[in-house]
């Protein structure tokens, strides 16, 4: 359900917080077949402890540190970054690993590693949306060069800025989604199709082209129920911590921190980098965003 008392700063919280509940509910079925019963309703053990979020909401803090720090995105501090805090146990990709290696021209597979990551430019240049497309693309190129990356990237900052800037009364799903289909589609064509389309169809890997729009259709089929899109997409199968991890930094930037469940909310890590930590990054954002 939708929670009124979702201040903006509420919001800040509820979209780096839901993202970082869903990942690491998501995180206990990555990979596996879509479960038709026993559906993981809470954190469980994976490859990482209960609780424990993976390398998508790490890359998503360090997006937002490096914000903070350097008032706006710096390239060159924002690499630097990336090398000195990214925590090998928690895992990454191929085109995290190849820029580890020294590859700087970015990975050229049509991957959702930005996609995961993106929401904190969404948060910080809140009153700056005609800045979004040019930040996201350079902040991508980083790791990732495919255009489809970059265009799962700009679908998921618009949605997240449209979900934040828009309130139970105001939202329109029509609306959002044709932000967020003509964004997609200045960088590559047939994922706004897939988009506009309504096509859904996830072939349980890590392409954009079925993660992208079932993260974000899965929000715009029901953007009040936080909740229930987690566990669905937790279940979904393939790439379930990315695609819930996208959904929760949308879902949470329109219903709130209130709309997380307790249980989830106490059972996430809160070790140096945790929750308390992640709660204090959104506020920063914040600050720095007025």
């Amino acid at each position: 359900m939708f929670h009124q008392k979702n201040s903006l700063l509420r919001r800040y919280k509820g979209s780096l917080l839901t993202l970082a509940v869903a990942d690491a509910l998501g995180m206990a079925t990555e990979r596996l077949m879509e479960r038709s019963s026993d559906q993981i309703t809470d954190f469980q053990a994976g490859f990482l402890p209960a609780g424990c979020y993976t390398d998508d909401t790490e890359q998503a803090r360090i997006l937002a540190e490096s914000l903070i720090r350097d008032s706006g995105l710096d390239l060159e501090k924002y690499a630097l970054h990336i090398k000195q805090e990214t925590r090998f146990k928690k895992g990454f990709g191929p085109s995290l690993r190849k820029f580890f290696f020294g590859n700087t021209d970015g990975h050229f597979v049509p991957s959702n590693g930005v996609g995961m990551k993106i929401a904190p430019l969404a948060l910080f240049y809140r009153r700056q949306p005609n800045l979004l497309n040019d930040v996201v693309e350079a902040a991508a190129q980083i790791t990732h060069r495919h255009p489809a990356s970059v265009a799962g990237a700009i679908a998921i900052a618009h949605a997240v800025h449209y979900a934040l800037t828009h309130n139970y009364m105001t939202f329109d799903r029509d609306e959002c989604l044709e932000r967020v289909v003509s964004q997609t589609g200045i960088y590559d064509e047939p994922l706004a199709r897939k988009l506009a389309t309504h096509d859904l169809r996830d072939n349980g890997g890590c392409s954009v082209y079925s993660t992208i729009p079932l993260a974000i259709h899965t929000f715009l089929d029901a953007p009040t129920e936080l909740e229930r899109g987690i566990i669905f997409l937790a279940n979904s199968g393939g790439d379930t911590d990315t695609k819930a991890a996208m959904f929760g930094a949308v879902s949470g930037a329109f219903n709130g921190i209130d709309a997380i469940p307790r249980r989830w909310y106490a059972g996430l890590e809160n070790g140096p980098k945790g929750r308390d930590y992640l709660l204090e990054l959104a506020g920063k954002l914040y600050a720095k965003s007025n």
